[in-house]
């Protein structure tokens, strides 16, 4: 029988699809997102995961196909939910007197991008050596070391992250609730380490689970517009 998760993984991609659609002023920045979350699914599903979910990790390995679905759609989506939600649209900061004169080069800021998110793996492996931490912790913390750093460099944003972290988990909320839950309620209580979780609940979804979740859109979410000079309006 094929794992019930799948079916979560494939809605979502559906909603990253129908956004992809419907919504070309976005499209560019929820693909390039998505590339970026597909290169981070590893340590994502082994850091974030591996301590909130069971799965084949306890048999062989525990990234599945499924898994990294989700992980690719939520980057895409969250870097995009609150423009789309808000219904803002980006423009150049050009008249910042900070910001460069000169309009950067694509590699430029590509190189910045992957910098960014090197370095929110980076901090994952730093914290887990330096702390006596769990890797779902190293990863929260790496994150919100991320989305601290872009917003101490960019005020404006400020409503973005925090934004594009509460929409996040509340789509992925919404998708595990009635799409999961309601419909395998024994394969849903059995895919969480409730064990090693707080047992804090949100309707039936651990709490951890929309903690990693929001941690992603708080950091991904304002990562486009800050590497890209753009600001919301």
């Amino acid at each position: 029988m094929a794992d019930p998760f799948v079916g979560v993984s494939i809605v979502f991609f559906l909603f990253w699809v129908l956004t992809l659609l419907f919504s070309k002023k976005t499209r560019r920045e929820q693909l390039l997102m998505s590339i970026i979350g597909l290169l981070l699914a590893p340590i994502v599903l082994i850091s974030a995961l591996a301590d909130v979910r069971r799965g084949p990790a306890e048999a062989t390995s525990f990234v599945g196909w499924e898994d990294a679905l989700f992980v690719i759609s939520l980057f895409g989506l969250a870097s995009v939910v609150y423009e789309i939600f808000a219904g803002r649209h980006l423009a150049s900061l050009r008249e910042w007197p900070w910001v460069w004169s000169l309009r950067p080069h694509p590699l430029h800021w590509g190189f910045k991008l992957v910098l960014l998110t090197s370095a929110w793996v980076a901090a994952v492996f730093a914290i887990l050596a330096l702390m006596p931490l769990r890797p779902f912790s190293a990863f929260v913390l790496g994150g919100l070391l991320v989305g601290g750093y872009v917003l101490v460099h960019r005020h404006d944003l400020v409503a973005n992250a925090l934004a594009s972290g509460l929409l996040a988990a509340v789509l992925v909320f919404f998708v595990e609730q009635f799409f999961f839950v309601r419909l395998f309620p024994e394969a849903a209580a059995e895919i969480w380490k409730m064990e090693s979780l707080s047992g804090w609940m949100a309707g039936s979804v651990p709490v951890e689970e929309l903690l990693w979740v929001a941690v992603v859109g708080f950091a991904i979410g304002p990562l486009y517009e800050f590497v890209r000079q753009k600001r919301l309006k």
